[in-house]
């Protein structure tokens, strides 16, 4: 029997990835989730129902396991999960980053307080419980409005004025729990907007593997409508990226584990936005992946796994991905242009995210997207172009 890999819950677009990769690396995945039903592909790994929630439950179905095969690495993907998947692992003397450090990263105001005492470049922040918490004067307009733990840029707002902050706060303050169904931290966070272009640095190792040019939507929402590897922009090395990067994995103790660091450049400076524990999410590994021959999502399970980390690769062709994204709410009736987005110049892989039938809301965030596009390059701006020509093939019908 090969060792067993164990998955604490899933991201729900990006999972099969690890799972079909622990395969690649000699291992049997073992998915355990409180709902199967959450998941497309639960059908496609060995799945364990077990309340996720709960760490004696965690550690009872490992026990279980362990009569089978060895455990070698237990993990999430979710980030709803992280915390309670690294404390399991370290019950079980499993690899993994140290748990305090898992808690600060998902309290964004811990993670905003450990950043600013490293004397990184900050905003100016507060812990709100109130709507007048939000209204500061130390915080000038605009503003930034954000859950304390949430993901994927849910709930994340700018306000240009008074009442926005107020609208956006009420919001923020009804929600008790999160997508997951688990409980909110109470309250949110306030803090001034840093203005600048926006990158991610893709560490693992505690060494800069990648970064990432963002491209964003219309505020006052931040959805990602694309991502550049390497960034269009040049100019980035005279921004010491792998030194600021390291001050910001020592301020929150994460060793070699992976971490997706977004940040701006504002002033002269990097000023993180904000630091997710773990490899990056919106298909960017794929991305590294062709720009410069690390596979992040391998290098991720090697960490987890306590085995040692390569994070130097075949240099490729820079990559680029574009997202289809929708604009109104509706059931999708047709989707069409696949087959010609894939026969357009530098195109790598194309997909919908959504079928006929989908009923679509308006989210705001990564939920908006309808399809994708990655392509490839000689140049970065020739696989940017290639991928938004590509996308323009994609087309759906709402009713």
């Amino acid at each position: 029997m090969k060792p067993f890999l164990v998955f604490l819950e899933s991201n729900t677009t990006v999972g099969t990835l690890y799972f079909d990769k622990a395969v690649e690396m000699g291992y049997t995945p073992i998915l355990l989730t409180s709902d199967r039903t959450r998941y497309s592909f639960a059908d496609s790994v060995r799945t364990k129902e077990v309340s996720t929630s709960s760490a004696d439950a965690i550690d009872v179905a490992c026990d279980e396991l362990e009569r089978e095969a060895p455990i070698l690495g237990l993990l999430s993907t979710s980030d709803y999960f992280l915390e309670v998947a690294t404390r399991a692992a370290r019950r079980r003397n499993l690899s993994g980053p140290d748990p305090a450090s898992i808690t600060i990263c998902r309290n964004k105001y811990e993670q905003r307080r450990a950043l600013a005492a490293a004397g990184l470049p900050s905003p100016v922040f507060r812990l709100c419980h109130s709507v007048a918490d939000a209204l500061s004067p130390k915080i000038s307009l605009p503003a930034i409005l954000k859950p304390i733990d949430g993901s994927g840029s849910r709930g994340v707002r700018l306000c240009r004025t008074i009442e926005e902050i107020r609208d956006h706060a009420v919001h923020l303050l009804s929600a008790k729990t999160n997508e997951r169904g688990l409980p909110a931290q109470a309250g949110f966070i306030a803090e001034s907007y840093l203005d600048g272009l926006e990158y991610s640095a893709e560490v693992i190792g505690d060494r800069v593997v990648a970064v990432t040019g963002k491209h964003l939507g219309m505020p006052p929402n931040f959805i990602e409508t694309g991502h550049d590897v390497p960034p269009l922009e040049a100019n980035l090395a005279a921004y010491a990226i792998q030194e600021t990067m390291a001050r910001i994995i020592k301020a929150l103790s994460l060793g070699n584990a992976p971490a997706h660091v977004e940040f701006r450049l504002v002033g002269g400076q990097v000023a993180p936005i904000e630091i997710n524990p773990r490899i990056a999410g919106g298909n960017i590994p794929k991305l590294v992946r062709l720009a410069t021959g690390v596979d992040l999502v391998e290098q991720c399970l090697r960490f987890y796994t306590g085995q040692p980390i390569l994070t130097k690769g075949k240099v490729g062709s820079p990559a680029a991905i574009r997202f289809l994204v929708a604009q109104r709410p509706g059931t999708i009736t047709e989707i069409d242009g696949l087959e010609r987005a894939l026969g357009e110049a530098g195109v790598v892989e194309a997909a919908f995210i959504r079928k006929p039938g989908d009923v679509l809301q308006i989210y705001n965030d990564f939920r908006d997207r309808i399809a994708y596009v990655i392509a490839s390059g000689k140049t970065t701006s020739s696989a940017a172009e290639n991928a938004a020509h590509a996308l323009q093939r994609l087309q759906y019908s709402l009713e």
